[in-house]
């Protein structure tokens, strides 16, 4: 019988290790230099990488290579730009909006009934929308029939200290709550679902990426980038070779780091 159940262990402890190495981590394998862009923010428009240029006041579109295509749109102090499929949604930091472009040119801003102060992230999804009021220190989201306020200033749950960067994924909104030096999670009804990365010290978690496998947070002034599962369990660093990492995003299916301090994309690999 210990033979036999020592087998055992033996089998499961080899699945085990067989499971854990097929969980491949991301890891650094390119860099992209930008010359003078100062990225802060990214989103593709159908084929197109455009980029927040946030020290040049400027959105600019950019080729593989990193190299500036096409003519810059001037825009004050562009910050975590969104799309869809025909259309750029940049929030402009210094006027107080959010921009609309078609790509060539600025054509509206985005109405909302609240009075913003300082836009730092913008995120679209069908009808749905939000925008991070950086200095109002909430997020406000529209369901499709009406604009809620979620957050106020503060550090409970739900509660808010500047934040910088969301985007929707699923049925959750998620928000980079900066100098809480954390991330929350909403349901789309505004309520706090989770919170997560502030005890792991965190210096301004400005930039937030989620897909089907992890929650992604950047560590501004620590110079790495946190991964998490989807309950909000830290799974592992990326730290070699970044520079005041602002925001990531995914480019042919790889994630892109963007290097604010730097001046320079991370190419991220399975």
């Amino acid at each position: 019988m210990k033979g036999i159940l020592k087998c055992i262990g033996i089998v499961s402890g080899l699945l085990f290790i067989l499971s854990a190495c097929s969980e491949s981590k991301w890891e650094p394998n390119e860099t992209i230099l930008l010359g003078e862009t100062t990225p802060i923010g990214i989103a593709t428009l159908q084929d197109e990488i455009w980029l927040s240029d946030g020290n040049n006041n400027r959105l600019v579109q950019i080729d593989n290579s990193g190299k500036v295509i096409g003519q810059p749109i001037d825009i004050e102090r562009p910050m975590h730009i969104s799309s869809d499929d025909k259309t750029l949604y940049i929030p402009s930091y210094g006027m107080d909006k959010i921009i609309i472009s078609d790509g060539k040119s600025l054509s509206d801003s985005l109405s909302i009934p609240m009075e913003l102060d300082a836009p730092a992230a913008v995120d679209i999804s069908g009808q749905m929308k939000a925008v991070a009021d950086f200095y109002n220190h909430r997020v406000l989201f529209f369901n499709g029939s009406e604009w809620i306020e979620i957050g106020k200033k503060g550090k409970s749950n739900g509660e808010m200290h500047y934040p910088t960067d969301l985007q929707f994924f699923g049925d959750k909104l998620y928000v980079a709550d900066a100098y809480n030096n954390r991330g929350q999670v909403f349901d789309l009804m505004g309520n706090h679902i989770l919170t997560f990365g502030e005890d792991l010290g965190f210096n301004a978690a400005t930039g937030i990426f989620v897909n089907g496998e992890h929650i992604i947070l950047t560590d501004f002034e620590n110079d790495r980038v946190g991964f998490f599962d989807h309950d909000g369990n830290h799974l592992y660093w990326i730290q070699e070779g970044l520079s005041n990492p602002a925001d990531v995003g995914e480019v042919n299916n790889k994630l892109w780091i963007l290097n604010f301090g730097g001046k320079y994309i991370t190419v991220l690999e399975k």
